[in-house]
């Protein structure tokens, strides 16, 4: 049995198998990888071909798949290209999230406490800044680098830290670019403390995606170990701690976008049958029976729509490719390149008649929504979780519709 992570920038898409080992297990390592250029294809078309071809190379049964974004763009064409057909139940996380993934579950890692992850992705940059835990994302940032890479990520990196009151102890470097070892220099130069390249550079997205893949199934009780385990081990259990297990992610599904009901557990829903939103009355659509897993064996095998699955796949709602801009410093949400900044907006002219609600902001670091209250810690009234998890569903829904 195995998951699946795919990430993708604006040249390439990057596929991994891993096996999904035992909470007490170490990391696995991959077990099949694809790269495919995207060339004239859109990237959410080079991720489904990607996706194919992994398939076809296995035999394991692949229990399930996240796929990373970075753009508000991306993220909207892969939920157009995907909400359908065979890979309609893959999850959307974001580069970030996919980050603290890998940095929790790297064992060579954890001699540094507060770490530092950077990851050059074509001309695109994210750094995420991780705390001793690896449990939550102190800062982050990304931006299309200019002509100097690195003095970019120093001016963005060292206000973080200065507001944050924090002492780096190490930085790791992901991705490719020429840049690469000017970035290394310059970081143990400024903070005099190591820089070192991640033994998965190329695919440390990809990996970390299928690692938070594995954390959204549903745990063996048999594989808890039985006593209080080091830290090290700990970072690495089924990613319990990661901000995805207490804020969900989204799913698509053939009827649409729905949402995993994680919890603390980063239990995940495979399809769509939890009960719809409070809000929102459960239709054949919204309550379609659980879809089994699909045992690849050998060339792939072409599973069309469920039954009752509309004809086309969702397309973004009216206006959401103009949706007006996200600020590429912005920590909150990737940036769209093709916004303009919030100084570049169109004045428009007031409109007598009712007010016209604020589109919802994205999620933050933490998968929260403006205004949104964590989760209830584990153990708390279910009443009280279920409709903290009805009103997250409704507002990643919302938000993933265009507001």
């Amino acid at each position: 049995m195995a998951t699946v992570g795919v990430s993708a920038d604006r040249s390439a898409v990057r596929a991994v198998l891993l096996s999904n080992p035992a909470a007490d297990e170490p990391p696995p390592a991959s077990l099949e990888e694809v790269e495919r250029e995207i060339g004239e294809a859109t990237a959410a078309e080079s991720i489904a071909a990607a996706l194919e071809e992994l398939a076809g190379r296995t035999r394991s049964l692949i229990e399930n798949i996240a796929l990373t974004y970075r753009t508000v763009e991306e993220r909207r064409d892969i939920v157009t290209h995907l909400a359908t057909g065979r890979w309609r139940t893959s999850s959307l996380v974001s580069v970030r999230a996919a980050l603290l993934a890998y940095v929790r579950e790297a064992p060579d890692l954890d001699r540094f406490e507060t770490i530092l992850a950077l990851e050059i992705a074509d001309r695109d940059l994210t750094f995420i800044l991780a705390d001793a835990a690896r449990s939550r994302i102190l800062a982050s940032a990304a931006w299309r680098t200019g002509p100097d890479p690195a003095a970019e990520a120093l001016d963005r990196v060292r206000p973080a830290l200065l507001a944050k009151g924090l002492t780096l102890d190490g930085v790791v470097l992901c991705g490719s670019q020429s840049a690469a070892p000017e970035l290394l220099d310059d970081f143990e130069r400024v903070f005099q403390v190591p820089a070192v390249t991640a033994d998965d550079r190329y695919t440390a997205a990809a990996v970390g995606a299928a690692r938070i893949a594995a954390a959204q199934l549903p745990q063996d009780p048999g594989g808890e170990p039985g006593g209080a385990p080091a830290i090290a081990v700990e970072r690495r259990r089924a990613g319990v701690a990661l901000p995805l297990g207490a804020a969900a992610v989204a799913v698509l599904t053939a009827s649409g976008i729905a949402l995993s009901r994680g919890t603390d557990e980063a239990t995940w829903a495979r399809e769509a049958n939890q009960p719809a939103p409070v809000s929102a009355p459960a239709t054949p659509d919204t309550a379609r029976p659980d879809a089994a897993p699909v045992l690849i064996e050998g060339a792939p095998q072409p599973i069309g729509p469920a039954a009752g699955a509309p004809a086309n796949p969702v397309q973004p709602a009216p206006g959401a490719a103009q949706a007006r801009p996200i600020d590429p410093g912005d920590p909150a949400d990737p940036y769209d390149p093709n916004d303009p900044r919030p100084s570049e907006r169109e004045t428009t002219t007031r409109q007598t008649g009712p007010a016209v609600a604020a589109p919802l902001g994205a999620p933050d670091d933490n998968g929260l929504f403006p205004g949104e209250p964590p989760p209830p810690p584990p153990g708390s009234d279910p009443a009280l979780i279920s409709a903290w998890q009805a009103n997250h569903l409704r507002l990643n829904q919302q938000w993933l519709l265009g507001g």
